[in-house]
């Protein structure tokens, strides 16, 4: 491959985009363990079937939404390097490092959650204030190479996507479907974070009250 490309701003720019998308859609694999802690929408009292698959939109765009915004945050960060020093390794080892740390974490946060019914970040201040961290950071041998094995092994799975994701770029001249997939991420942004705002406003700002006949703001 010609040592030229390698260097290119916009190759590396689109290397990034794909490479954290993909990390992001293949993340939703792992957050799917938490809809066992999303409660039965069927059994809440009046709602209706188009409640039902509102709530179900509500949670599916929320999920994908959260992920970019924490993927897509590493992705600037690289960008910002590729902007000042265009060099395909460095990109790779940041990419390949930050989404290796992003995929362990919500790894970790999921199993965390199963067990304390917390995330791991609120589960790990709560044991520092209790001062407890060494005994529950005690890991024995077999625990200790059970981490050393799952990182070692979503560090080659990274680089695999990376490698992947690379060659994919490389063949292909720059086209539109990564400004569309982008626009789909911005209107599952705005439909997540609207439905909250409106959802928040219509529960906490008492909008209709029962025992009135008309609407009263508060």
């Amino acid at each position: 491959m010609d040592a030229s490309f390698t260097k290119s701003r916009p190759a590396l720019y689109r290397w990034t985009g794909w490479f954290f998308l993909v990390n992001t859609l293949l993340s939703l694999l792992i957050i799917m363990t938490y809809l066992r802690i999303i409660p039965n929408f069927n059994e809440v009292t009046g709602v209706t079937t188009g409640g039902v698959a509102l709530a179900w939109f509500f949670f599916f765009a929320s999920f994908i939404v959260q992920l970019a915004i924490l993927f897509f945050t590493c992705a600037l960060i690289i960008l910002l390097v590729i902007m000042l020093y265009p060099r395909r390794w460095l990109a790779f080892t940041l990419g390949i490092i930050f989404a290796t740390v992003l995929v362990f974490g919500l790894i970790a946060d999921s199993m965390a959650y199963a067990l304390y019914h917390m995330h791991y970040a609120a589960v790990g201040w709560t044991v520092f204030k209790a001062g407890a961290m060494s005994e529950v950071l005690s890991l024995s041998y077999p625990e200790r190479i059970f981490l050393f094995v799952m990182i070692a092994v979503l560090l080659v799975l990274e680089y695999v996507i990376a490698y992947l994701v690379w060659r994919r770029i490389a063949k292909q001249n720059k086209g539109s479907l990564g400004y569309r997939v982008a626009g789909v991420f911005a209107l599952l942004f705005v439909a997540s974070y609207g439905l909250m705002f409106v959802a928040t406003a219509l529960a906490g700002g008492h909008w209709l009250r029962p025992s009135d006949n008309h609407i009263i703001l508060k």
